[in-house]
């Protein structure tokens, strides 16, 4: 399925499986040759730049300054540094790509600067002096401080992308849900428009988990649980992830993420990550193991948020350390046949594997090494002690970001049977 900030691929790994996200923005893409028209209403209050470091450029027609300046994203979303391409001729991506694209649209806006209008069409799109003069003010605050990504790219798809072409679990779609302290409880959810579907809320680690009325108090506190542990070696990683609104929307006990009103029509089973400028990420509550539901095998919760920081935190501060190991680790890894059946398959399906396992990698590595239960729950990547064995740099990049301090992942599971 494919939309702006997301490709979903389902892979099947450990018992369930996950549809999870390789970030290829495209549905915001505007060809140079599609025709601009510039709308002049010289009654309106022209614009004016809101930065300093804009001012002093040279001067060009605003409707091709804002053609560049989106071209400036792509050429951001479209570097390919760190990723790889495999015998299908399909490309595993990894890379700080929001970081990219505002560097590349920050250089652009210090060296160009659009002559004055009062409002412009893009695409059929009606972009005023005022919403462009908040666009580069995103721009400008993204540059000068940590933090402002999300809110400069959420600000990119409200101006570029009509409502109808975006994806319904974009953050342009929705308000936000506010970030409340509620220890390990469960606390009615705040109200929020369009929202009213989540009737559960409690918070820890910077994250906020919402859950509608059939979600069971026990999977919103093992979620808690969850996170809680997983965040603990990294508390500057609270604040990243608060300012960026992350949010865990949980389903179930039955049914799809399609039943949650800002996925709707959407049909993942296990769950989905939350990406730089997504509402939020999802999660089956079924698949969570605590009492009274022993599930045995992989952790949505877990793995999606695994993907979630590599999304959110690694792109915000800008972790090319991570990026430039993650693939590479990733492939001898897959064909030396430590992880999935890449060696049962041949021909076009074996390379369309890796490239799905690639993709995958980070997450089931993580999902595994943070759970820690044994061969019950995984196939490989079970334990820590199975990792730092048999992927070492992987258990070294991994001990970097997560806690090595053990853990009871599901208290009495041993019991089940």
């Amino acid at each position: 399925m494919l939309r702006f900030s997301k490709v979903l691929f389902l892979l099947v790994f450990s018992s369930h499986c996950y549809a999870t996200p390789i970030e290829m923005d495209k549905n915001l893409r505007i060809s140079s040759v599609q025709k601009i028209s510039q709308i002049v209403e010289k009654d309106l209050i022209p614009f004016t730049q809101p930065c300093p470091q804009f001012l002093g450029g040279k001067v060009i027609e605003a409707e091709e300054y804002f053609l560049q300046l989106i071209d400036a994203f792509f050429d951001g979303q479209d570097n390919m540094q760190y990723s790889k391409e495999v015998e299908s001729g399909d490309f595993a991506r990894a890379g700080p790509f929001h970081s990219w694209s505002r560097e590349n649209m920050y250089e652009f806006a210090t060296a160009f600067q659009p002559d004055t209008f009062t409002s412009l069409s893009i695409d059929g799109l009606k972009i005023t002096g005022e919403q462009a003069k908040t666009l580069l003010e995103k721009l400008c605050y993204a540059h000068a401080k940590s933090g402002g990504l999300r809110d400069l790219g959420i600000e990119l798809e409200r101006l570029f992308v009509s409502k109808h072409d975006r994806f319904i679990g974009s953050a342009a779609n929705w308000n936000s849900f506010p970030y409340i302290e509620t220890g390990n409880n469960i606390v009615k959810a705040p109200s929020v428009d369009g929202l009213s579907h989540y009737k559960k809320y409690t918070t820890t680690s910077g994250v906020i988990i919402v859950g509608g009325e059939k979600v069971k108090e026990d999977a919103m506190l093992a979620a808690r649980r969850s996170i809680e542990y997983m965040l603990s070696a990294r508390p500057d990683f609270h604040s990243i992830l608060k300012a960026n609104n992350t949010r865990i929307a949980l389903f179930g006990p039955k049914g799809t993420s399609g039943d949650l009103p800002d996925f709707k029509g959407t049909r993942e089973e296990g769950g989905a990550a939350q990406m730089l400028t997504d509402t939020a990420m999802t999660a089956n509550s079924d698949w969570l193991c605590y009492e009274g539901n022993y599930d045995i095998g992989g952790d949505p919760v877990i793995h999606e948020m695994a993907h979630s920081i590599e999304h959110i935190i690694f792109d915000e501060i800008f972790e090319t350390s991570f990026f430039e190991q993650i693939l590479a680790l990733a492939e001898p890894a897959i064909k030396e046949g430590k992880i999935g059946e890449y060696k049962k398959k041949s021909g076009r399906k074996k390379a369309e594997h890796l490239h799905y396992l690639l993709g995958e990698y980070w997450a089931m590595t993580v999902e595994g090494y943070i759970m820690d239960s044994g061969p019950r729950f995984k196939d490989s990547y079970y334990s820590r002690e199975w990792i730092k064995e048999n992927d070492p740099k992987l258990y070294v990049l991994i001990t970097k970001y997560f806690p090595t301090e053990k853990w009871d992942y599901c208290p009495g599971w041993e019991k089940y049977k």
